[in-house]
């Protein structure tokens, strides 16, 4: 009777464990690629990836981008599986790469995963991502933030006091969001909680979603937005 007993607790627990380890790792993986595909469709809209078209003779670029696939190991392993291909055409299959990804940003189709984490070695520049956290939607949200505005979306703030028409139009706008006082009051609180912004652009902070979808378009030129 006891082991009947002990078999149907040990039954019971495991029937509300079982649905709670679901529900929990189902939340634990976030989805981030809607926001890395926006990132995407910006960073290389306006066929920025066209170079790739004629990159036969560019020696430097062939060697700077093999030497980065190389110093990454998971880089060299995606790379060098493409189509089966040998470990000595790497360059050749990141051709091919991107191309192909050429196309589909310009089409409008999104990346995968994959697809995602290693279109920055199509980059022109020297720069790849080799982050940790491109798995996490806050590495994503700080990168899409970064090319959707510059810190130069921010130096009107340094010249405000001369702009009638800007100080006008900013004031009205942000009582419009709640804020709450004189021209003077609100322009100065505005200006401060701005500069935080403004810092992160220069320190590397992370920018978080409530920046990019709060905070930043609160800082901008009124007179831009119009």
């Amino acid at each position: 009777m006891i082991h009947y007993s002990v078999a149907w607790v040990f039954q019971a627990f495991v029937s509300f464990v079982a649905p709670v380890s679901a529900e929990v790792g189902s939340v634990s993986k976030v989805d981030y690629s809607d926001v890395a595909n926006r990132y995407v469709s910006l960073k290389y809209s306006n066929g920025y990836l066209r170079f790739w078209d004629d990159v036969s003779g560019n020696v430097s670029l062939r060697t700077r981008k093999i030497h980065d696939i190389r110093s990454d190991s998971k880089a060299f392993n995606f790379f060098s599986n493409i189509k089966k291909r040998e470990e000595g055409d790497v360059w050749g299959s990141l051709v091919t790469f991107c191309r192909n990804m050429r196309g589909k940003i310009e089409s409008g189709e999104n990346l995968n995963n994959g697809q995602l984490r290693y279109v920055g070695f199509c980059d022109n520049g020297d720069s790849i991502s080799r982050s940790k956290d491109m798995s996490k939607r806050s590495y994503w949200v700080d990168k899409l933030a970064r090319v959707q505005y510059r810190a130069e979306d921010f130096i009107f703030w340094d010249k405000l006091v001369d702009n009638v028409g800007e100080k006008m139009h900013k004031f009205h706008d942000l009582l419009k969001v709640g804020y709450t006082g004189s021209l003077q009051e609100v322009l100065k609180k505005a200006k401060t909680e701005c500069q935080k912004v403004r810092d992160k652009f220069t320190s590397g902070e992370m920018l978080t979603k409530e920046d990019l979808d709060v905070n930043i378009p609160r800082c901008l030129s009124s007179l831009k937005a119009r």
